[in-house]
C-alpha cells in the first residue's frame, strides 16, 4: 500500500476513532458548530481560549481527513477536474472559518499574556519603589545618627571656642616675644658695632 493511501487511512480511522469522543463533548467535527459554539467574544479566559485551540485542531484534522476521502471519490469520475475544486473550495472556507475561532482565541491568549506582564512589572514597580523609600528612610536615619555623635553639643561648641580663642592669643604672645627678642638682639648688634 503507497505512503499517501496508508496516511489518508490512517487520518479516516484516526477520525472515526476521535468522533465518538467529539461526540460526547457535545460537539461535533463541523466547522459551522464550532463557530457557532465560540462565536466572537465568547472566549473569556486562558483554560477556554486553549479549550478552543484544542477543538480547533480537532476539527481542522476532521477537515483534513474529510478532503482527502473527498478527494479520491472524484476520482472515479468524469468531471475529475470539477469535483476537486469544489472539494478545494469547501475546504478552503472551512478551514477559514476555523481560523477565526483560532484568531480569537490566540488573540484573548496575547491579550492575557499582556495584562499579566503589565500587572507584574506594576507589582515590580511598586516594589521597587517601596525599597528605595526604605532605603533613603534608613539613609537618612543613619545620617541623623552620624550627624548626632559627630555635632557637638552647645557646652562643647563653646569650650572649644574658648580653647581656640586661648591658642591664638598664646601665639600671638609668642610672635610678639619673639618680636621682642629679635629686637633686643639688633640693638645689642648696633651697639656692638
Amino acid at each position: 500500500m503507497p505512503f499517501i493511501a496508508r496516511l489518508c487511512w490512517g487520518l479516516i480511522h484516526s477520525l472515526l476513532i476521535a468522533a465518538p469522543l467529539w461526540a460526547q463533548a457535545g460537539l461535533p467535527l463541523d466547522p459551522v458548530a464550532l463557530h457557532q459554539h465560540y462565536p466572537p467574544g465568547a472566549i473569556q479566559t486562558v483554560e477556554m481560549a486553549d479549550q478552543a485551540l484544542a477543538d480547533v485542531g480537532r476539527v481542522r484534522s476532521a477537515i483534513e481527513a474529510q478532503y482527502i476521502t473527498a478527494e479520491h471519490a472524484c476520482y472515479p469520475k468524469f468531471f475529475t477536474t470539477a469535483c476537486l475544486e469544489q472539494v478545494s473550495e469547501r475546504r478552503r472556507s472551512d478551514l477559514e472559518s476555523v481560523r477565526s475561532v483560532e484568531v480569537q482565541a490566540n488573540s484573548f491568549k496575547r491579550q492575557a499574556r499582556v495584562t499579566e506582564r503589565d500587572q507584574a512589572l506594576v507589582a515590580q514597580s511598586l516594589t521597587q519603589e517601596a525599597e528605595l523609600k526604605k532605603r533613603i528612610e534608613q539613609q537618612a536615619k543613619k545620617s541623623a545618627a552620624a550627624a548626632d555623635s559627630v555635632e557637638p553639643s552647645e557646652a562643647e561648641r563653646q569650650a572649644e571656642l574658648k580653647k581656640r580663642a586661648d591658642n591664638i592669643l598664646a601665639y600671638e604672645k609668642k610672635q610678639r616675644e619673639l618680636q621682642q627678642r629679635l629686637q633686643e638682639r639688633e640693638n645689642r648688634m648696633k651697639t656692638v658695632k
